[in-house]
């Protein structure tokens, strides 16, 4: 259990704070990149973590460190190896489920991914699929060619499931999972980790994938279940572990989560613990977003700074 007791006296403390947590996750970052540096012949890098655990923006500051460095990296998603949405769905009614599981292996193109992870060690070139998740399909492919890069750096949830994680068991492989580590305490208020990860979902869901809060909330149940049966229980296998939560992150996007919370409407089955949700960030100062760097993690989130594009 985490806990923050933290009161500000002006705005310029505030600013000081999110300085001092952002600069704290940059040195984990680095560390984490100099452990990959030391060392020799690493072939692959997986990155993998429950959703809205900072995995993307993770992923693109590692290769900013490591090309410094001079080792050169090419990002995978594996998010592109699922499989079209119409084809997701017509199994799933042939297997009498009214909506496809989205968040297990089934949902990739498990075979592509393998030969294209077998190609890539071997250095030669390779097909990568581009997927359109706003038509729900692939809409193409890029090539890739392996021999140009030192290290291939696969991101996703996908990353630990063993199904996938048995595919780089032949090669040098660096694992890394990344979520909000602990339930915490914010002065005196509980917020459980996977509460934290939900207000990250609401808030970037609602602004970047056109999907109400209470549609979120709907998916959450399905979520933390596949969390609990396909990503928790390997999370201890990963080679190194980083924490995405930044201390003051609950006092920041209490401003962007609350008008969401409030829409749930009151005929809605969510809207009880909608309404404990709110009653907890009320409790909270709020930290304008204006203090949140551009190349922070938590601009997943919440998006970039207004007037901005």
């Amino acid at each position: 259990m985490l806990t923050i007791n933290k009161t500000f006296l002006n705005e310029s403390e505030k600013q000081s704070f999110v300085l001092e947590c952002e600069e704290q996750f940059e040195s984990d970052l680095d560390r984490i990149a100099n452990s990959i540096l030391e060392e020799d012949g690493v072939r692959f890098v997986t990155l993998a973590g429950p959703t809205c655990s900072g995995k993307t923006t993770t992923a693109a500051t590692l290769i900013r460190d490591l090309n410094k460095a001079g080792r050169r990296v090419r990002l995978v998603s594996i998010d592109d190896f699922f499989r079209d949405r119409t084809e997701l769905l017509e199994e799933a009614k042939a297997e009498g489920r009214k909506e496809p599981d989205f968040e297990t292996v089934r949902a990739i193109d498990f075979e592509l991914l393998s030969e294209c992870v077998e190609k890539i060690s071997r250095g030669e070139r390779v097909r990568l699929p581009i997927f359109d998740f706003t038509l729900g399909s692939r809409r193409g492919y890029e090539e890739f060619d392996a021999s140009m890069y030192d290290v291939a750096l696969f991101e996703g949830i996908q990353a630990i499931y063993p199904e996938v994680t048995d595919l780089f068991r032949h090669y040098h492989t660096k694992s890394i999972y990344v979520s909000v580590a602990d339930d915490v305490t914010v002065n005196g208020v509980f917020f459980s980790s996977r509460m934290v990860r939900f207000l990250r979902r609401l808030v970037r869901d609602y602004f970047f994938r056109a999907s109400t809060p209470e549609y979120t909330f709907k998916l959450w149940k399905n979520v933390s279940a596949n969390e609990d049966a396909n990503i928790l229980p390997y999370a201890d296998a990963a080679d190194i572990k980083l924490d995405s939560f930044l201390p003051y992150e609950l006092f920041v996007i209490k401003d962007y989560a609350i008008p969401l919370l409030r829409e749930i409407p009151d005929s809605s089955e969510y809207k009880a613990e909608a309404a404990a949700i709110i009653e907890s960030l009320l409790q909270l100062e709020i930290i304008d977003s204006h203090y949140v760097p551009d190349s922070s993690v938590f601009r997943e989130f919440i998006g970039p700074k207004k007037g901005k594009a």
